[in-house]
């Protein structure tokens, strides 16, 4: 594997080193930095076995502390990556299925199921005493709408003290309708009943029946 090399030169009285050093730790393998790790100790064992290259050996010694310091990140870095890579695989394959199920289930729900106050088709079975029972299909409002409850305000609390909370309610309900005709056997002969069905529906506050 061919490496960049810096080479520092001292004086002719010492002996010249050429110090290489491969800045792609993370890509390189385990065995290239294991080889280069005895590589730098033979080194430190023949430089300390000399004297008089006090000053090379300390400059040597700086530059195996650099190494030591990131050989465990080195050693490690495979597993770790490995393992946090399996992680994240793992999380974007998951959210991928949720999103596949919620996709899939607010395709599938009803109508009157999804936010606002929606038109719906409704079968009911008519029952009217002295004439034929038959089923009847028509327009119907069905949905969700919004309603909350606030603190009384100072002038409910005038009014009342005892209302500490006001309640908002809102219904789905027809806004605009129009009229079925039905004609209808019955005893004294057929019959002409008129029925309403919702040709528009809205939220608007709940009335009591």
């Amino acid at each position: 594997m061919a490496h960049h090399c810096d080479h520092h030169h001292h004086y002719r009285q010492q002996q010249h080193i050429n110090i290489c050093i491969d800045h792609q730790w993370q890509s390189a393998s385990i065995a290239s930095h294991r080889a280069l790790k005895k590589q730098y100790q033979n080194r430190l064992v023949r430089a300390s076995k000399n004297p008089s290259n006090n000053s090379i050996m300390n400059n040597r010694s700086a530059t195996w502390l650099q190494y030591s310091s990131l050989w465990p990140t080195i050693r490690h870095y495979p597993h770790h990556y490995h393992q946090h890579g399996h992680q994240y695989c793992f999380w974007f394959g998951l959210m991928m299925i949720l999103l596949v199920v919620l996709m899939a289930d607010s395709g599938s729900s009803s109508v009157w199921e999804q936010k606002g106050c929606h038109i719906v088709g409704h079968t009911q079975r008519i029952d009217i005493p002295g004439c034929i029972n038959f089923e009847l299909t028509s327009n119907a409002c069905r949905g969700y709408c919004l309603s909350y409850a606030i603190p009384s305000n100072q002038e409910t609390l005038l009014v009342n003290d005892q209302q500490m909370i006001t309640s908002v309610g809102n219904c789905c309900a027809m806004t605009e309708t129009e009229v079925m005709s039905v004609r209808v056997m019955c005893r004294n002969g057929p019959k002409d009943i008129k029925f309403k069905s919702a040709s528009k529906c809205g939220c608007f506050h709940c009335k009591k029946y």
